[in-house]
This record gives structure tokens, C-alpha cells and sequence, in this order.
């Protein structure tokens, strides 16, 4: 969705206009805006800039309309729109060929065409593009929040990105590791792994000093397999990066600039992730916290009966299941993840119980002394197999 040279060259108020080189190349070529430019060029035009101009002082001096032009060009303008007749009455030969090897748009426009009638129309069309982008930016936006309100998973997100950019993406930590996938195949992913160990990526460039354009200050780019590769900080509060977006770019990329579309589409992202990671802290945030309280009341004595730590067990979502008897020293370590599960096979009744846990700050198992008996308490995850060291 863009507005094109060939877009404006079809307006009913250019039929006079001559394509004098790269005519091939309008239809590919974006404008993103229109000025009126005379020298000297200098840092005046931006990137995909369509440049109206009577080359004014250009006139029987051709290294003077030369530089002009190639200033235009080095500026990566959309296109040069020269008004004939009062100042240049022909573009020379020499200009042409010059334009035409770096297929560089140089449009003949008529004397009487008043460059206000072209920039209205340019401008009006432009405006609505905006003004679509826009509307598309917003529903992404609120698609994303929908995704973080429905507690989905990073795949899902990522997912979602994918299809929205049309390119496949890695979401990872501010190490490189990945955390979610959409569209790389296993080959690519290893091949990621191999260029995060070389420490290719992350990207840890210093932010190109003057230059406003957001995209150029939190933006990088890279590449991987002859794959141009952006690189999207997720960032903090403090805007420290705690992970990032990498998005491998169409072969068809051109420049491996991004449009204004997918650059809006990949803040709404950086966001929507920077929400999910806090989400995901304050969750495993708190199921340490209440691990911890389960072990310091049952240090404390305040349950005395298999009865009591099922209740606390099933009003924090755990799951009981069987406590194994233990006349050993206690294990080392106990690898596990996600879900808690609580099992105990027997309760010491009516007596004060002692207990010792391996790490006091995150607890993973617990070891029951009573008299000569003793019992491990495991916290694991169902997800994995429970493995003791």
C-alpha cells in the first residue's frame, strides 16, 4: 500500500509529462513526499522525495546541471520533475546517461504546469494513505492487547507479527536465545544459534549520531544468510533492551528499508512483548513468593496434618500427590519447571515436624525429619521429568 511514480505520472494533469530515463523503474519507485528544490541540494531532500524543480541556474552550464542532478540522486529522491522552457530547454545527453546507469527518474514536465497543482494532488493522495496506515496500525494495536488480555503464549504473538508483516521474525531474550519462532525453518534456527555464539547478534551498535529518523535510533540491521535481518529492541522502563524482535526481510527488500506500515507494526510489538515479559515476571514472581511461604509455615510447624497442606496446596492451584519416605541424605537438586505439584504419601500425626529445604530463596525440595523418619518433600513441574542429583 503506496503511492508510486507511475501512480503520478498517471494523474490526468501530467499527460504532458516525459519520461526521459529508468521509465522501467516507476512503477517499483515509492514517493512518501513532494517539494519544490533549486540549489543548492545539500541535506534539503529526503529519501523517496519526489523533487519539483526549473533548475534554475543550471541554464548552458552542464557540470553545474550535473552536480544538481547527482546531488538529487546521492539523496535518494523519488524522481526529478524539471519544468522546460525558461531555464532548461533540453536535459543534455551526457545528464541523461548519467541518470539513466543509476536508474534514476527524469521526468520533462511542461512550463505551464504550476508545481502547487502537482504537490495538491500528490499531497492529497498521500494524506489518505496515511490516513489507512493509520487505521491498519490501530487495529494491530488493539489485536495485540486482545492477545496479551487472553494470556497467550509468545507463539502466538509471534504468530500473529508474522502474518501482519508478511516476514518471518524470532523473538528472543537480551541474550539472543531464542523464545519464539514464525517462519524459521530448523535449519535457520541453527544457523541463528551459530551467528548468536560468534556474537554476530544481538547487534550492540552505537546509535548513529545525527539522524532523528526512530527507525535509524532504535533500529539495526544485519544480515544472515544473504538475508537482511532488522533487529527491534524490546525495551524496559529504564530503556535498557530485555529482549528483541528480529525480522528477516523479503529478498525483494531493495534497500532493506522498512515502510512505515511495518515499522508502526514493530513498535506495537515491542510493546505488546515488554507487557507479556512483565506479565511473565510478576506470575513466576509470585509462585516464588508463595513457594516460599508454604515452606517457612511448614518450617514454622503450622501444619500438623496432611489435611491442612491440602488445603493451602488446592487454594494456590497446586496438585497433591505422594510424599516418598527418605532415610538418605538429601538430595542435591531437583531439575524441574512449570506447574508445581506437591506429593506426599504419609503425615507424621500429632507431632512437631523439623525441616530443612536446600535453597531458602527458591525452594525446589524440602527434606521432613521426624525421630528416625524422614520424608522429601518435592516442588517440580509436571511439564518435565523429575531428576535427582
Amino acid at each position: 500500500m503506496q503511492l508510486t511514480v507511475q501512480d503520478v505520472l498517471d494523474y490526468e494533469l501530467l499527460e504532458g509529462a516525459v519520461v526521459r530515463t529508468a521509465k522501467e523503474y516507476a512503477h517499483a519507485q515509492p514517493v512518501h513526499w513532494v517539494s519544490v528544490m533549486e540549489m543548492p541540494v545539500e541535506n534539503f531532500v529526503r529519501r523517496n522525495e519526489l523533487v519539483l524543480t526549473t533548475a534554475m541556474g543550471c541554464k548552458n552550464e552542464l557540470e553545474t546541471f550535473r552536480g544538481f542532478v547527482q546531488d538529487i540522486i546521492d539523496s535518494g529522491a523519488a524522481a526529478l520533475m524539471i519544468a522546460m522552457g525558461r531555464h532548461v530547454f533540453e536535459i543534455p545527453k551526457e545528464i541523461a546517461e548519467m541518470a539513466e546507469e543509476q536508474a534514476f527518474l527524469l521526468i520533462e514536465l511542461p512550463w505551464e504546469l504550476r508545481f502547487s497543482t502537482v504537490i495538491e494532488e500528490v499531497m492529497i493522495d498521500l494524506n489518505d494513505l496515511h490516513r489507512q496506515e493509520r487505521q491498519r496500525s490501530e487495529q494491530v494495536q488493539q489485536d495485540l492487547l486482545k492477545l496479551i488480555l487472553a494470556d497467550a503464549e509468545l507463539e502466538k504473538i509471534a504468530a500473529y507479527i508474522r502474518r501482519e508483516l508478511d516476514s518471518a521474525l524470532l523473538i528472543t531474550d537480551a541474550h539472543g536465545a531464542v523464545q519464539a519462532a514464525a517462519g524459521f525453518s530448523r535449519t535457520k534456527l541453527e544457523a541463528w544459534e551459530q551467528q548468536v555464539g560468534k556474537g554476530i547478534f544481538p547487534i550492540r551498535q552505537e546509535t548513529p549520531k545525527g539522524n532523528r529518523d526512530p527507525m535509524i535510533q532504535k533500529f539495526r540491521s544485519g544480515e544472515m544468510g544473504g538475508r537482511k535481518i532488522v533487529q527491534v529492541p524490546v525495551l524496559q522502563v529504564s530503556e535498557e533492551a530485555q529482549g528483541y524482535i528480529f525480522v528477516e526481510l523479503p529478498e525483494n527488500a531493495g534497500d532493506g528499508r522498512l515502510d512505515v506500515f511495518s515499522v508502526h507494526v514493530l513498535e506495537h510489538a515491542a510493546t505488546t512483548i515488554s507487557l507479556w515479559r512483565s506479565r511473565q515476571n510478576a506470575v513466576e514472581e509470585t509462585k516464588a513468593a508463595l513457594r516460599m511461604d508454604f515452606v517457612r509455615e511448614l518450617a514454622n510447624g503450622e501444619f500438623t496434618t496432611k489435611e491442612q497442606a491440602a488445603g493451602w496446596i488446592s487454594s494456590a492451584s497446586w496438585q497433591m500427590g505422594s510424599l516418598r519416605p527418605k532415610s538418605r541424605r538429601l538430595p542435591g537438586r531437583v531439575h524441574s519447571a512449570m506447574t508445581w505439584s506437591f506429593h506426599t504419601l504419609a503425615w507424621p500425626e500429632a507431632q512437631r515436624i523439623s525441616v530443612n529445604y536446600s535453597n531458602a530463596e527458591n525452594p525446589t525440595a524440602v527434606r521432613i525429619q521426624s525421630g528416625r523418619k524422614a520424608w522429601l518433600l518435592i516442588l517440580k513441574k509436571k511439564s518435565t521429568t523429575q531428576r535427582m542429583l
